[in-house]
């Protein structure tokens, strides 16, 4: 019997709240009250340095690879659970992984880690802050497995791979909005 392998798209398988403010206002015939002038003060920046940007895009996607992680261990389940880490395209992305691996009747045993991070890119200035970075995701001790419980990773796999991750700021955390193999030299090694 030919042996099953994991897709690669699957190995690396691994939310905000918008308030608004409603001023309401009545009708009165008496003139408008003074309206108190803008504050000019200027806005304080997200991240005070690009260490503390790289040391909150670690902290993110940690969560995000933790829950990942569940995720898989859960052969796919409640996906949606990953959407209090990355953004609704990525979400979409790594539903279809999610959804395969249900279809197969895998789950995942064991975790993924990461390290070796390095902050490629913090830029605030375009209004919604850009957080990149390269890091090193670790697999070695993640196995998945099929509904008999047998290992489906191929025994040539590559264990420590580079990747480029990139987090957009929603207004109180760090979201994964795209993450995608390094075609640079292997920083990993």
């Amino acid at each position: 019997m030919a042996r099953e392998t994991l897709h690669p798209r699957l190995i690396l398988a691994v939310a905000a709240v918008a308030t608004a403010a409603f001023v309401l206002s009545g009708c009165t015939t008496e003139d408008p009250a003074p309206v108190p002038a803008s504050d000019t003060s200027p806005v304080a920046p997200v991240f005070a340095s690009d260490e503390e940007a790289l040391a909150a895009a670690e902290e993110a996607y940690a969560a995000y690879q933790k829950t990942s992680d569940a995720i898989l261990g859960d052969g796919g389940k409640e996906p949606d659970r990953l959407l209090e880490f990355a953004t609704k395209k990525q979400y979409e992305i790594e539903l279809e992984g999610y959804k395969q691996i249900g279809i197969d009747g895998f789950h995942g045993v064991g975790r993924s880690r990461f390290d070796t991070a390095s902050l490629e890119k913090f830029d605030a200035s375009g209004g919604q802050p850009v957080v990149s970075v390269y890091l090193c995701v670790d697999i070695s001790e993640l196995d998945v497995r099929d509904r008999h419980d047998k290992s489906v990773v191929d025994k040539d796999r590559v264990d420590r791979s580079p990747v480029e991750v990139t987090f957009d700021y929603d207004g109180g955390a760090l979201l994964v909005s795209s993450r995608s193999a390094w075609s640079g030299a292997n920083f990993c090694l």
